[in-house]
């Protein structure tokens, strides 16, 4: 019987010790894929997970150090930190542009989803947040008829909605001026270059909804957006 119960507790330690380097085997596969997307287009999709892949190593790392696997653990210590030091990155402090009021110029960029029927949160959130500039992606017509209560705090505007995910609508309480728009590609993708002036300083501020890289046409077209 105590030979039994040794016999599935060494089985149950191999079996969890290898379900846990396999992952962290994975998960070093896709860390050093998510940095491989300009080589192919596919892995430009995996790059959306490093938060979610950073969680799952650590646990891996904690599970492995309670099995005296040192190594192993390291191991996925150093690729959470990795998956988690490149979205860190977005979030340090850059120089802030300020309004005359002496506070940092607000930009909201909102991907509201074209058959979302919640039109009135939106509203809110601007109402709320007042930021100087709101970006929505997705509108279209009657989003468009929506996002009116917003016209008195948002005297600038830059409205081209659409019947598909391309559609899009900027919203300023600063003036617009030079501004450019153009459509890449067969899905015909929208870009708009615009400037405002804060402060007496320019800021040129370039917004779109860039197609989605389902196949290599279409990342050809989103590599081709973002350059014009």
């Amino acid at each position: 019987m105590e030979r039994a119960v040794a016999v599935a507790r060494k089985l149950t330690w191999v079996l969890t010790y290898g379900l846990l380097a396999s992952i962290t085997l994975v998960g070093l596969a896709v860390t050093l894929g998510e940095f491989g997307a300009r080589l192919w287009w596919p892995l430009e999709l995996i790059s959306n997970f490093r938060v979610p892949l950073a969680l799952v190593l650590g646990i891996c790392a904690v599970l492995l150090f309670a099995l005296d696997q040192q190594l192993w653990s390291a191991l996925a210590v150093v690729l959470a930190a990795v998956n988690l030091a490149v979205v860190v990155l977005l979030f340090l402090p850059v120089e802030e542009v300020v309004v005359r009021s002496g506070r940092p110029v607000e930009i909201l960029l909102a991907n509201v989803l074209r058959s979302n029927p919640d039109h009135q949160a939106v509203v809110t959130l601007i109402q709320r947040e007042e930021p100087e500039v709101a970006v929505l992606l997705e509108v279209d017509d009657g989003w468009l008829q929506d996002l009116e209560p917003l016209a008195a705090a948002y005297p600038h505007s830059i409205s081209l909605p659409r019947d598909d995910q391309y559609g899009l609508v900027v919203l300023s309480r600063l003036p617009l001026a030079e501004t450019v728009t153009t459509t890449v590609g067969t899905k015909q993708a929208v870009a708009v270059s615009t400037r405002l002036e804060v402060a007496g300083r320019p800021l040129r501020l370039v917004v779109g909804h860039a197609p989605m890289p389902a196949d290599m046409r279409r990342v050809v077209e989103r590599l081709k957006w973002a350059v014009e």
